[in-house]
C-alpha cells in the first residue's frame, strides 16, 4: 500500500499532467 506522500505525489503527477492540457478555470 503506498503512503499518503506517495499517493499524494501520484495524484500531483496525475493532476499536474492533465493541468498542462486542461487548466482548471477556478485556478
Amino acid at each position: 500500500m503506498l503512503s499518503k506522500s506517495a499517493r499524494a505525489g501520484y495524484l500531483r503527477n496525475q493532476y499536474g499532467a492533465h493541468r498542462f492540457t486542461a487548466p482548471d478555470p477556478a485556478e
